[in-house]
Protein backbone atom coordinates (compact mmCIF):
# COMPACT_ATOMS: atom_id res chain seq x y z
CA UNK A 1 0.00 0.00 0.00
CA UNK A 2 1.83 3.16 -0.77
CA UNK A 3 0.88 6.36 1.33
CA UNK A 4 1.52 10.32 0.43
CA UNK A 5 5.29 11.24 1.29
CA UNK A 6 4.21 14.21 3.18
CA UNK A 7 0.81 12.34 4.84
CA UNK A 8 0.74 15.75 7.24
CA UNK A 9 1.01 17.65 4.34
CA UNK A 10 -1.02 15.74 1.98
CA UNK A 11 -1.83 18.40 -1.28
CA UNK A 12 -5.40 18.32 -2.94
CA UNK A 13 -5.44 15.76 -5.97
CA UNK A 14 -7.85 16.13 -8.35
CA UNK A 15 -7.70 12.45 -9.30
CA UNK A 16 -10.56 11.29 -11.87
CA UNK A 17 -13.58 8.58 -9.66
CA UNK A 18 -14.94 5.97 -11.85
CA UNK A 19 -18.45 6.44 -10.82
CA UNK A 20 -18.26 9.99 -12.24
CA UNK A 21 -16.79 8.77 -15.35
CA UNK A 22 -19.41 5.95 -15.77
CA UNK A 23 -16.90 3.42 -16.10
CA UNK A 24 -18.82 0.92 -14.83
CA UNK A 25 -22.00 -1.28 -15.84
CA UNK A 26 -25.51 -0.44 -14.53
CA UNK A 27 -24.16 -3.57 -12.06
CA UNK A 28 -21.04 -1.67 -10.86
CA UNK A 29 -22.97 1.56 -10.55
CA UNK A 30 -25.61 -0.08 -7.91
CA UNK A 31 -22.98 -1.77 -6.42
CA UNK A 32 -20.96 1.48 -5.76
CA UNK A 33 -24.30 3.28 -4.23
CA UNK A 34 -24.91 0.60 -2.32
CA UNK A 35 -20.67 0.95 -0.77
CA UNK A 36 -22.14 4.75 -0.15
CA UNK A 37 -25.29 3.71 2.02
CA UNK A 38 -23.54 1.79 3.84
CA UNK A 39 -20.15 4.32 4.34
CA UNK A 40 -23.01 7.11 5.17
CA UNK A 41 -24.68 4.67 7.27
CA UNK A 42 -21.25 3.44 9.76
CA UNK A 43 -19.29 6.58 9.41
CA UNK A 44 -21.19 9.53 10.51
CA UNK A 45 -23.02 10.99 6.93
CA UNK A 46 -25.94 9.90 8.21
CA UNK A 47 -26.08 11.55 11.38
CA UNK A 48 -24.30 14.77 9.54
CA UNK A 49 -27.55 15.30 7.04
CA UNK A 50 -29.82 14.90 10.00
CA UNK A 51 -27.75 17.90 11.98
CA UNK A 52 -27.32 20.14 8.72
CA UNK A 53 -31.25 19.94 8.20
CA UNK A 54 -31.88 20.34 11.54
CA UNK A 55 -30.11 23.27 11.86
CA UNK A 56 -31.12 24.76 8.71
CA UNK A 57 -34.80 24.53 9.10
CA UNK A 58 -34.73 25.65 12.86
CA UNK A 59 -36.29 28.75 11.77
CA UNK A 60 -38.59 27.84 8.76
CA UNK A 61 -42.09 28.41 8.47
CA UNK A 62 -44.72 25.32 9.76
CA UNK A 63 -45.53 24.88 6.02
CA UNK A 64 -43.87 21.96 3.85
CA UNK A 65 -40.26 22.29 3.27
CA UNK A 66 -39.13 21.78 -0.30
CA UNK A 67 -36.06 20.13 -0.48
CA UNK A 68 -33.68 20.15 -3.35
CA UNK A 69 -30.78 17.16 -2.91
CA UNK A 70 -28.38 17.44 -6.04
CA UNK A 71 -26.24 14.97 -6.87
CA UNK A 72 -28.14 12.86 -4.85
CA UNK A 73 -27.75 9.30 -5.72
CA UNK A 74 -30.00 7.32 -4.32
CA UNK A 75 -30.41 10.02 -1.43
CA UNK A 76 -29.64 7.00 1.42
CA UNK A 77 -28.52 9.58 3.98
CA UNK A 78 -30.98 12.24 3.35
CA UNK A 79 -34.22 9.66 3.23
CA UNK A 80 -32.95 8.79 7.00
CA UNK A 81 -32.61 12.40 7.76
CA UNK A 82 -36.74 12.59 7.21
CA UNK A 83 -36.94 9.77 9.11
CA UNK A 84 -35.13 10.67 11.57
CA UNK A 85 -36.28 14.46 12.58
CA UNK A 86 -39.96 12.94 11.71
CA UNK A 87 -40.57 15.05 8.32
CA UNK A 88 -42.51 12.35 6.40
CA UNK A 89 -45.36 14.89 6.53
CA UNK A 90 -44.56 18.24 5.72
CA UNK A 91 -41.56 17.78 3.08
CA UNK A 92 -41.61 17.93 -0.46
CA UNK A 93 -38.52 16.27 -2.61
CA UNK A 94 -36.89 16.56 -5.52
CA UNK A 95 -33.70 15.00 -6.67
CA UNK A 96 -31.29 16.10 -9.07
CA UNK A 97 -28.42 13.89 -10.64
CA UNK A 98 -26.18 14.51 -13.75
CA UNK A 99 -27.18 10.83 -14.65
CA UNK A 100 -30.49 9.24 -14.67
CA UNK A 101 -28.94 6.31 -13.47
CA UNK A 102 -27.87 7.71 -10.53
CA UNK A 103 -31.59 8.53 -9.62
CA UNK A 104 -33.15 6.11 -7.04
CA UNK A 105 -35.78 3.41 -8.41
CA UNK A 106 -39.17 3.04 -6.11
CA UNK A 107 -37.20 0.05 -4.72
CA UNK A 108 -34.43 2.22 -3.09
CA UNK A 109 -37.25 4.68 -2.28
CA UNK A 110 -38.63 4.23 1.46
CA UNK A 111 -42.67 3.62 1.20
CA UNK A 112 -42.78 5.74 4.19
CA UNK A 113 -41.65 8.87 2.09
CA UNK A 114 -43.35 11.11 -0.40
CA UNK A 115 -42.52 10.36 -3.69
CA UNK A 116 -39.83 12.43 -5.14
CA UNK A 117 -39.42 14.47 -8.20
CA UNK A 118 -36.79 13.15 -10.31
CA UNK A 119 -34.41 15.51 -12.41
CA UNK A 120 -31.61 14.53 -14.38
CA UNK A 121 -29.32 17.76 -14.59
CA UNK A 122 -26.07 19.23 -13.89
CA UNK A 123 -26.04 20.97 -10.81
CA UNK A 124 -24.18 23.60 -11.66
CA UNK A 125 -26.68 25.10 -14.05
CA UNK A 126 -29.90 23.85 -12.08
CA UNK A 127 -32.99 23.93 -14.10
CA UNK A 128 -34.97 25.46 -11.28
CA UNK A 129 -36.24 29.21 -10.65
CA UNK A 130 -34.68 31.39 -8.30
CA UNK A 131 -36.15 30.96 -4.46
CA UNK A 132 -38.34 28.07 -5.60
CA UNK A 133 -36.99 25.57 -2.92
CA UNK A 134 -36.39 26.03 0.62
CA UNK A 135 -33.33 23.99 1.06
CA UNK A 136 -30.94 22.64 -1.17
CA UNK A 137 -28.66 20.08 0.43
CA UNK A 138 -25.81 17.79 -0.72
CA UNK A 139 -23.78 14.90 0.19
CA UNK A 140 -20.66 13.54 -0.53
CA UNK A 141 -20.45 16.15 -3.66
CA UNK A 142 -18.59 19.08 -3.04
CA UNK A 143 -15.18 17.39 -3.41
CA UNK A 144 -15.52 16.18 -6.82
CA UNK A 145 -15.13 20.13 -8.06
CA UNK A 146 -12.46 21.98 -8.46
CA UNK A 147 -12.14 25.31 -6.71
CA UNK A 148 -14.53 27.57 -9.50
CA UNK A 149 -16.55 24.79 -9.96
CA UNK A 150 -17.28 25.01 -6.30
CA UNK A 151 -17.99 28.49 -6.32
CA UNK A 152 -20.17 28.35 -9.14
CA UNK A 153 -22.58 25.62 -7.15
CA UNK A 154 -22.68 27.79 -4.04
CA UNK A 155 -23.75 30.45 -6.21
CA UNK A 156 -26.36 28.39 -8.36
CA UNK A 157 -27.47 26.56 -5.38
CA UNK A 158 -28.03 30.00 -3.20
CA UNK A 159 -29.83 31.00 -6.42
CA UNK A 160 -32.53 28.33 -5.67
CA UNK A 161 -32.76 28.22 -2.20
CA UNK A 162 -34.87 30.20 0.09
CA UNK A 163 -33.49 29.61 3.69
CA UNK A 164 -29.77 27.24 3.35
CA UNK A 165 -27.48 25.61 1.14
CA UNK A 166 -26.28 22.28 3.19
CA UNK A 167 -22.94 20.52 2.33
CA UNK A 168 -22.26 17.13 3.95
CA UNK A 169 -18.71 15.65 2.85
CA UNK A 170 -15.21 14.92 3.68
CA UNK A 171 -12.28 16.72 5.11
CA UNK A 172 -8.99 15.99 3.43
CA UNK A 173 -6.73 14.35 6.10
CA UNK A 174 -3.89 11.91 6.92
CA UNK A 175 -5.44 9.28 8.67
CA UNK A 176 -8.56 9.30 6.75
CA UNK A 177 -6.60 8.93 3.62
CA UNK A 178 -5.12 6.18 5.47
CA UNK A 179 -8.60 4.74 6.48
CA UNK A 180 -9.74 5.14 3.41
CA UNK A 181 -7.02 2.56 1.61
CA UNK A 182 -7.69 -0.13 4.23
CA UNK A 183 -11.65 0.36 3.55
CA UNK A 184 -10.95 -0.23 -0.11
CA UNK A 185 -8.91 -3.79 1.07
CA UNK A 186 -12.77 -5.22 1.53
CA UNK A 187 -15.36 -2.57 -0.41
CA UNK A 188 -17.17 -5.22 -2.68
CA UNK A 189 -17.52 -2.35 -5.06
CA UNK A 190 -14.95 -2.17 -7.84
CA UNK A 191 -15.61 1.19 -8.52
CA UNK A 192 -15.62 2.46 -4.71
CA UNK A 193 -12.35 0.48 -4.09
CA UNK A 194 -10.84 3.25 -6.35
CA UNK A 195 -13.03 6.05 -5.59
CA UNK A 196 -12.96 6.28 -1.87
CA UNK A 197 -9.02 6.90 -1.42
CA UNK A 198 -9.45 9.26 -4.61
CA UNK A 199 -12.15 11.30 -3.04
CA UNK A 200 -10.42 11.91 0.21
CA UNK A 201 -7.68 12.97 -1.83
CA UNK A 202 -10.01 15.45 -3.59
CA UNK A 203 -11.72 16.70 -0.29
CA UNK A 204 -10.74 20.31 1.10
CA UNK A 205 -9.92 21.00 4.21
CA UNK A 206 -11.89 22.88 7.38
CA UNK A 207 -9.06 25.80 6.14
CA UNK A 208 -9.27 25.98 2.64
CA UNK A 209 -13.54 25.84 2.58
CA UNK A 210 -13.33 28.76 5.42
CA UNK A 211 -11.19 31.01 2.89
CA UNK A 212 -13.37 30.17 0.27
CA UNK A 213 -16.64 30.56 1.72
CA UNK A 214 -15.36 34.02 3.32
CA UNK A 215 -14.09 35.26 0.38
CA UNK A 216 -17.65 34.63 -1.20
CA UNK A 217 -19.00 37.24 1.41
CA UNK A 218 -21.22 34.01 2.61
CA UNK A 219 -22.75 33.55 5.99
CA UNK A 220 -21.90 30.03 7.24
CA UNK A 221 -21.84 27.41 9.79
CA UNK A 222 -19.05 25.17 10.21
CA UNK A 223 -20.14 21.55 11.60
CA UNK A 224 -17.72 18.87 12.27
CA UNK A 225 -18.73 15.20 12.81
CA UNK A 226 -16.91 11.74 13.39
CA UNK A 227 -14.37 10.21 11.42
CA UNK A 228 -13.47 13.42 9.25
CA UNK A 229 -17.16 14.64 8.31
CA UNK A 230 -17.42 18.16 7.47
CA UNK A 231 -20.98 19.86 6.89
CA UNK A 232 -21.43 23.63 6.17
CA UNK A 233 -24.49 25.60 6.42
CA UNK A 234 -24.19 28.43 4.29
CA UNK A 235 -27.23 31.40 4.73
CA UNK A 236 -29.29 32.77 2.20
CA UNK A 237 -30.07 35.88 3.42
CA UNK A 238 -29.33 35.39 7.47
CA UNK A 239 -27.43 33.72 10.37
CA UNK A 240 -24.28 33.94 11.72
CA UNK A 241 -21.08 34.98 9.76
CA UNK A 242 -18.37 32.56 9.53
CA UNK A 243 -19.03 30.77 12.76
Amino acid sequence: MQLPRKLKDMKRILKEELLDADQGSPHEVASALRSLRWVNRMFGGNSMHTRLLRHAAAGASARPLHLLEVASGRADALQTAIKRLCWQQRVRITLLDRSALHLPPSSAWSADLPEPELIAADALHIPLPADSVDIVGSCLFLHHLRDSEARVFLAEALRVARIAVVVNDLERHRLHYLLSRIASLVDPSRLSRHDGPVSVRRAYTTLELDRMLRACGYRFQVHRGFLFRLGLVVWKHHGPLAV
